[in-house]
């Protein structure tokens, strides 16, 4: 079966789909939850707070997306580049594109960047590089930073994937995994010695990170490469293991451990390392559980569920332009601005979600099929 073939196989990804909403979510929530905006945690109970401002979203989904790459293209090679390419620019770009159009005109009203050079800076946005520059991560549309990262990592795939074929044995993928996960955590953990600012940080102080380090950090796409390499790798040892097992008794276990780490240990945990791949072990046990293909016969198949999963990108590019618009509206229109800060942030992620379900169904699909249509057979196309 061709890569292409196989990505219409959506009922056997169900729990994987599933998973994608709550993590957008949780990145929405945490950037309106930092000191000041709508949704403060401030005065909450502790363990509430730390997980409002303690997110480890994005990097549950770097292995996500390594991991479901090399579970759909195993066999990629050959021809099969140039066809994986084309998809993953159909997949990322007109959405980031969209992202970086709705920020501009905010960018431009507040003056960030000198007129002269914000066409440059939204160039390198435009082509995802703006995450290799410190300075210029969080350009125009911030989270898109995790773009840049992902076009990074899939350009690195069709080299990574025929090692991880030639791996023999689950053993030996279990031990590059673990190797995988040193090289995520120990790196930033040395970096951020470098800066006594950053290296003095918990987890809960996201907020108070800055600076050249610790963008380099957080944000540098080669830094968070071996997040990636372990999605791939948890593949290679789930491969191995037949995708057998009922492994659904997983998803609690995982996600306990993220969730209850986060929670309670988040005002103790030093911020680099448990921010760059700390609590990858607990993401691979939650991702083998909702590969499960008995999740396919439960409420996550329900075709609602799974447009929420995968309007998913949809959110996360909009979430960031959504929040400019209601703060501009709030500014302008006395009834907005009476809202209570936490109903109003509430407010906002409602309709970024009708947004995403809207921008999925009139933009994101119909352009990813557009860009995408020169990779299938003229009858498929038709």
């Amino acid at each position: 079966m061709s890569a292409d073939s196989s990505l219409h196989r959506r009922d056997e990804f169900a729990g994987l789909t599933a998973l994608r909403a709550p993590l957008v979510w949780w990145v929405a929530v945490y950037h309106l939850a930092m000191p000041g905006a709508w949704l403060d945690p401030a005065g909450l109970w502790w363990p509430l707070a730390n997980l409002l401002r303690s997110c480890l979203a994005v990097d549950i989904i770097f292995i996500f997306s390594g991991y479901l790459l090399a579970r759909v293209y195993w066999n990629l090679e050959g021809d099969q580049v140039g066809r994986f390419a084309r998809s993953r620019v159909a997949r990322l770009l007109p959405m980031h594109l969209v992202g970086l159009l709705l920020c501009l005109p905010f960018v431009l009203a507040a003056g960030t960047y000198h007129p002269g050079l914000l066409p440059l800076v939204a160039l390198l946005c435009a082509c995802c590089l703006q995450a290799w520059i410190p300075s210029l991560a969080l350009a125009i549309n911030p989270p898109s930073w995790s773009i840049a990262a992902e076009a990074f990592f899939c350009a690195c795939f069709p080299v990574f994937q025929p090692l991880m074929r030639r791996l023999t044995s689950a053993t030996a993928c279990l031990w590059w995994l673990g190797a995988a996960w040193m090289l995520a955590v120990i790196p930033c953990w040395i970096l951020s010695r470098a800066d006594p600012a950053l290296a003095g940080l918990t987890l809960n102080q996201a907020w108070r990170s800055d600076g050249t380090v610790a963008h380099v950090v957080k944000y540098l796409p080669i830094i968070r490469l071996p997040e990636f390499v372990a999605g791939m790798l948890l593949c290679a040892w789930h491969r191995h293991r037949d995708w057998g097992g009922d492994g659904r008794l997983l998803v609690p276990l995982g996600a306990g451990l993220i969730l209850g780490g986060v929670a309670m240990l988040a005002g103790v945990l030093p911020y680099a390392p448990a921010h760059n791949g700390l609590f990858l072990p607990a993401a691979c046990l939650l991702i083998v559980g909702l590969a499960d293909r008995r999740w396919s016969r439960t409420v996550l198949a329900h075709p609602r569920i799974a447009r929420l999963g995968h309007a998913s990108f949809s959110f996360f590019v909009l979430h960031t332009p959504m929040a400019m618009i209601a703060g501009s509206l709030a500014k302008r229109i006395p009834v907005l601005g009476a809202i209570p800060a936490p109903v109003f942030g509430i407010l906002v992620l409602a309709a970024t979600q009708v947004a995403a379900i809207a921008a999925l169904r009139w933009l994101e699909e119909p352009l990813r099929q557009r860009l995408r249509s020169p990779l299938l057979p003229k009858a498929a196309t038709a």
